[in-house]
């Protein structure tokens, strides 16, 4: 078995649960960052117009020295607020400010350069008020974000080492629970190393399991279900198989000991030779049939438009002599047009007419008829004559298989209807048998169509004619 592709179930469930956990901390992480600086920036411009509002009630108040008293006022509003810029512009001009430099031209985001050239980041909001005076002015608030900045840096620095901490935990704890979770897998793998050919009946135990696996096990446990019925079969074959080569095979090798005992005239010699061929050509046609069993499931199937009535006198004239010796009687009845293998249906029609004149009583009628059975081709073939068991009639089709008592004295190797039922399967068809107040029929049944269209050809579709 090639295992250079395989791969641990457990550790493909661990590594995807650790990717995905990982995929949602990272999100949460982008979010929980995003949402801090929003609601950072937010408070700010919260606190910005704050301010701009106390500003505006202290500049609508009376002042001797304009210039002196905002400047007072923007200090007191800044004490503890060292982020904090403030500027009252009239004019264009600075009126007061907290810092030399010149207000930043727009509102929101914006950049201003320091005292010692670097830069600020700051986030403006701007107020047209009237002073006391009289003279329009403008409130310019600003507040530097940079602080704020180097403080979600430092809370995503913070973030990611928890979460590489939390990966590495997750992962741990992902693998565990997948290799809990694959426990099953594991212990169905057991039980079915444990089943071997002198223990096949033994099955996986399904409680337990859980609804996932459980498919599985019932598809295994039918499998082998099959493969014991077919190991069944397939012990009772070669049983079967041996008891019979061991007769002709004993007969033949007394036949030949006998006339080897001592010396014998040509006539003898020719009579004993004359005898192993019979038997030899018994098991050639014995190891023919059996070769034709084991490879028609494997061979095409090459199917055309048969007249049934047609093959049922070309079967039937084979039998002729045969009938008249036995003071049969040969009739045929009905007719139908199907698709199937001509000589493989000629074939069953043979194996059940010659065992139809076998198993019949002198002087009694052997009945061939086609009809149509339900839109289905069907061949009848009828006898009157000893009834079969009916113990044996569920095993009647199996290899070897023979009936008991009067049926059994016609002697046969017991494969002939095996090799109907292997026919009739290999077309898709059915074949079945009843046996009572000594009257047998066996019934062939054709489907509409052949097994596969592929093996059609260039034959016409079926058709079926009453």
């Amino acid at each position: 078995m090639n295992t250079s592709r395989a791969y641990r179930l457990a550790t493909r469930i661990a590594a995807l649960f650790t990717a995905l956990a990982s995929l949602i901390l990272v999100l949460l992480g982008v979010y929980l960052a995003n949402q801090m600086q929003h609601t950072m920036q937010a408070y700010d411009r919260l606190e910005l117009g704050e301010r701009l509002d106390a500003l505006e009630q202290l500049v609508r108040q009376p002042m001797h020295d304009p210039a002196a008293q905002l400047s007072q006022t923007l200090a007191q509003q800044t004490v503890g607020r060292p982020r904090m810029l403030l500027w009252v512009m009239a004019a264009g001009a600075p009126l007061a400010a907290t810092t030399p430099q010149a207000p930043p031209t727009r509102s929101g985001q914006s950049t201003l350069t320091d005292a010692a050239g670097e830069p600020l980041y700051l986030i403006v909001e701007r107020r047209m008020v009237r002073l006391a005076d009289g003279r329009s002015a403008e409130l310019v608030a600003a507040v530097d974000h940079d602080m704020p900045e180097s403080y979600i840096r430092r809370f995503v620095a913070h973030l990611v080492a928890g979460f590489a901490v939390a990966i590495v935990l997750i992962a741990m704890l992902a693998g565990y629970t997948a290799w809990r979770a694959t426990a099953p897998v594991r212990l169905v793998a057991m039980q079915a190393g444990r089943i071997t050919p002198r223990h096949l009946q033994h099955r996986l135990a399904p409680a337990g399991l859980p609804l996932e696996i459980l498919p599985l096990v019932q598809a295994f446990n039918g499998a082998l279900d099959r493969v014991e019925e077919g190991y069944q079969r397939l012990e009772a074959f070669n049983a079967d198989i041996a008891h019979e080569l061991r007769t002709p095979l004993q007969n033949m090798i007394g036949q030949a000991e006998v006339a080897l005992s001592r010396p014998r005239s040509a006539s003898d010699y020719r009579e004993v030779l004359q005898s192993l061929l019979e038997e030899a050509d018994h098991l050639r046609r014995m190891a023919a049939d059996m070769l034709f069993i084991t490879t028609a499931d494997h061979t095409a199937l090459g199917v055309e438009a048969i007249d049934a009535a047609q093959e049922i006198d070309v079967v039937m004239g084979f039998f002729e002599a045969t009938a008249e010796e036995r003071a049969l009687q040969l009739e045929r009845q009905g007719q139908c047009v199907f698709v199937a293998n001509r000589l493989l249906v000629r074939r069953a029609l043979t194996n059940l007419v010659d065992n139809a004149l076998k198993y019949s009583a002198p002087a009694t009628k052997v009945l061939v008829r086609a009809f149509d059975d339900d839109g289905v081709a069907a061949l009848l073939v009828r006898n009157e004559g000893a009834d079969i068991p009916a113990q044996l009639v569920p095993r009647l089709f199996d290899r070897f298989a023979r009936a008991e008592s009067s049926r059994a004295r016609a002697g046969g190797a017991g494969l002939g209807l095996a090799i109907v039922r292997t026919i009739m399967q290999r077309h898709g068809g059915t074949v079945s048998v009843t046996s009572h107040r000594g009257c047998t029929e066996f019934v062939l049944r054709f489907p509409r169509l052949p097994a596969s269209a592929d093996e059609v050809g260039h034959d016409q579709g079926c058709g079926l004619t009453a």
